[in-house]
Order: structure tokens, then C-alpha cells, then sequence
């Protein structure tokens, strides 16, 4: 990395990016004798051959590492507690912190008087999903290399809640821009998520308004595995045998009725808006994000740096990022309350559309190998549950891909459009095997 006087950090990959830029950054000189024989330097400049011999020099090692450049100050681990990083570079952290010639940097604000006031208007189906968006918040300021943050997935009932709003609100006040989405599948992702590695300034990769056609669902095995990878995390650019690494990243998209595949939902946070009929959101998030972004940065500092019981094995013991939950779930919930973890699964394409026949069914007992019959006579009304049960290879595994299914969702409740609750129960078993049904909540 050289610091450029008019943009600020840059990142050199290739001994063909330091050739470009050595001579402004250092004067190269050679030695030579004038006429009375004395030595005097010469102006010089290197081939891309001696470039190249210096940049694999093996005195590079001795260079401090970088994880990653950030222009907004993070917290670190620092004995029971954090502390926010200083200007320039961490070597606790191994981030460089660039703060340009003429700005103070963002302090820790005491309180969350702005964040609340930030997104008082957004129309959440219930407090914990606020809850969760706080926590994706304080999460994104941490630098602590054990700590992966989920995929952030802002869903709502119908379009015009503010769902894109909410994205882009919380991308400027990580990043103090609006994120520019990119697309969320195939070589236009690979593209789009190479040119924010590269370009080595992006906090925030954000998707909107993912269309899913015909029922099906958002998958994306390449975001599934950078989702798990570290805090840093590694891509081949595209067409190219080159990799590039960028660490303090975070990923967010917008959906309507949200489905992911199973990888993407056991990697994900909701946050779920609601209304029954649209009408302006006052204030307006978007504006409130920019008018107040260093006030609401301070108090997400403010928040990391206060101190914070760990959170036991037993709470949510199913969810994977636990770093990141013993980090954020006891500082957020004293001010926000408790947080809307589990209610990730209910993006899970399988569980929807499970969800949904027993909507249709509601009280009518039923045994697996009933529902499975009826499930793949329908693969166009339910085409995730029908691929996941089709997989199996054998009837048997079919059935046994079935009976796992309804037992790991006995006792769940669904609420279909905000409104209709759905609850899978076990009934008593028979001659025929396990028996359930759905029952709808009033």
C-alpha cells in the first residue's frame, strides 16, 4: 500500500502495479563519474526487470502485514474490553486507518439517542428485527479477526415499505456513501464483488431487490462460502489467476418475501418490515442517516466499548456465528432487546413452502409419507420442497429426507403475509408411523 497524496491509500497487487507508481512515489538515482572523477547522482529510472527484482525482494517480509485499509475508525479487542483504533496503522489489528488532511476523526458518542432516532420510522414486523439490524450495525465496526458478521437480509410484505432505503442507510453510515449494488448471481456477481476487492475502499456489498421467478429461491454458493471464509476474506478475480484478500467487509440485500436455499439461511440475519397499507415513513431513515452519520457512528463505537458478560453455548445453539453474537447480543439487547436470531429459518425455501401447505391443510392429520405423496404431485406449486425431497436417491431416502424435515420443525410457528400464524405439531403416533398436523394460531 502507498498513501497518494491526491486519492489517499492505494494498493499495489503486482510487481506490474509498483512499476507504475514507483517514480512518484520515490527518486531513483544513479551513481556516475563527472569529469574530475568524483561520483554524483544522476536521475535514473528502473526497467520493469529491476522492478520486479525489487518488489520480490525478500526484504518485503520484514513490511508490516495489512489486512485492510478502513476511512471509519474500528474497535478491537484490548484485554476484557475494546478500544477504537488511532489514525494510521494497528499493529494489534493490522488495519490501517486513513483519516484525509482536514477531518477530525469520528469519536465515540455516548448513548443511542441518533440510532434510535435513525430508525424510528422503519415499519419492523416486531422489535427484534430492529434489534437484529442494530446488532448487524455494531457488528460491522469490530476488527476482531474471529469475528464473521451473517449476511444481512432485508425482507418485507409488500414493495414500497423501505426495504432499499434501510440497505442503503446502513451502508452510508459504515461506509459514508450509498453502497452501489451489484448483481447477486453468476459472472456479473464474480465481477462486481472483484471490483470491490480491488478497489480496496468498499465496506459495505450490497444487493437489491433480488427477483427470484417461478417460486424459486436466492442461491449463491460463491457468497455462501466468503459468508464463512474469516474476517477476511479471499477471491480469484475474474479471468485472471490473481487473488485478491480484503478484510471488514459486510454483505446486506433486499428481497420481497424473501426465500433463500438452506446454505444462505443458516448464514443469514432478517430484518422484516411490515405494514398493512403503505404510507410515507417519517422520519425518513435515509435522511436521518445522513444528516446524523458521525453521531450514529460514535454511538456504535460507544456501544463496542462498553463491557459485556459472554453469552453461554446454550443461547441460540444452532446459530454459527458465535463471535459475533457474544459481541453484539448483550450490548444490544440493553437497549434495544432481545434479539430476532432464530427467525432466520424462516427464509429457508423448504421450510416456506412446508409452511405453506399447511397452510392450505390446516387441521388435517397427516403422516410424512402423505405429505411427501402430495408434495411431488405438485412440483410447480412447491418446486424447493420437491428438489430437496427428489435428491435422495432412494424412496427410502426420501422418506427418511422427509420425516427429518417435519421433526426438526415440530413446534415451529410461521407467520404467512404478517398476519396468518401457522404451528406444526406432533400428534400421537399409530400403526402407520409418526403423525402431525398444522394448526393455525388465532
Amino acid at each position: 500500500m502507498y498513501i497518494d497524496p491526491s486519492f489517499g491509500p492505494r494498493r499495489i497487487f503486482t510487481s506490474s502495479d509498483f512499476f507504475g507508481v514507483l517514480h512518484n512515489l520515490v527518486e531513483v538515482v544513479s551513481f556516475r563519474r563527472d569529469e574530475n572523477d568524483e561520483w554524483v547522482p544522476r536521475p535514473a529510472l528502473l526497467t520493469r526487470e529491476e522492478t520486479a527484482t525489487l518488489f520480490d525482494a525478500p526484504e518485503k517480509a520484514t513490511l508490516y502485514t495489512l489486512r485492510a485499509v478502513v476511512f471509519e475508525p474500528m474497535v478491537v479487542p484490548d484485554g476484557p474490553r475494546h478500544r477504537v483504533i488511532e489514525p494510521g496503522y494497528d499493529p494489534a489489528s493490522q488495519y490501517f486507518y486513513w483519516v484525509p488532511a482536514g477531518t477530525a476523526p469520528i469519536q465515540p458518542v455516548e448513548g443511542v439517542e441518533n440510532l434510535t432516532r435513525a430508525f424510528s420510522g422503519v415499519p419492523f414486523e416486531r422489535q427484534g428485527y430492529r434489534a437484529n439490524l442494530m446488532a448487524w450495525l455494531l457488528g460491522a465496526v469490530s476488527a476482531d479477526p474471529a469475528t464473521q458478521t451473517p449476511f444481512l437480509v432485508v425482507d418485507g410484505n409488500q414493495a414500497g415499505l423501505g426495504k432499499t432505503s434501510v440497505v442503503q442507510s446502513a451502508g452510508y453510515i459504515l461506509s459514508g456513501s450509498v453502497p452501489s449494488p451489484i448483481e447477486p448471481r453468476g459472472a456479473e456477481f464474480w465481477k462486481g464483488l472483484s471490483s470491490r476487492f480491488v478497489e480496496g475502499d468498499t465496506r459495505v456489498v450490497a444487493m437489491d431487490n433480488i427477483v427470484n421467478s417461478r417460486g424459486g429461491s436466492y442461491d449463491n454458493e460463491t457468497l455462501a462460502g466468503l459468508l464463512t471464509q474469516g474476517a477476511s476474506k479471499k477471491i480469484r478475480i475474474l479471468g485472471q489467476s490473481k487473488t485478491v484478500s480484503a478484510a471488514g467487509i459486510v454483505f446486506c440485500c433486499s428481497l420481497n418475501d424473501a426465500k433463500l436455499s438452506s446454505d444462505l439461511t443458516e448464514r443469514s440475519l432478517l430484518v422484516r418490515l411490515f405494514r398493512e397499507k403503505n404510507c410515507p415513513m417519517s422520519p425518513f431513515v435515509k435522511a436521518e442517516a445522513m444528516a446524523h452519520r458521525r453521531a450514529i457512528y460514535g454511538e456504535l463505537l460507544w456501544l463496542a466499548m462498553q463491557p459485556a458478560p459472554p453469552v453461554p453455548d446454550s443461547v441460540h445453539p444452532n446459530f454459527r456465528f458465535r463471535a459475533w453474537l457474544s459481541f453484539v447480543m448483550p450490548r444490544i439487547e440493553k437497549y434495544f432487546g432481545a434479539l430476532a436470531i432464530e427467525e432466520s429459518r424462516t427464509l429457508d425455501d423448504a421450510t416456506q413452502e412446508l409452511f405453506s401447505w399447511g397452510a392450505d391443510n390446516s387441521g388435517v392429520p397427516f403422516h410424512s409419507s402423505e405429505f411427501m405423496s402430495r408434495v411431488l404431485a405438485f412440483p410447480e406449486k412447491y418446486p424447493c420442497l420437491h428438489a430437496r425431497i427428489s435428491s435422495a436417491q432412494s424412496d427410502k431416502g426420501k422418506v427418511i429426507s422427509v420425516g427429518r424435515l417435519l421433526a426438526q420443525r415440530v413446534g415451529d410457528i410461521y407467520s404467512i403475509q404478517g398476519t396468518l400464524k401457522i404451528k406444526l405439531v406432533s400428534l400421537p403416533k399409530d400403526e402407520a408411523g409418526n403423525r402431525y398436523s398444522f394448526e393455525e394460531l388465532k
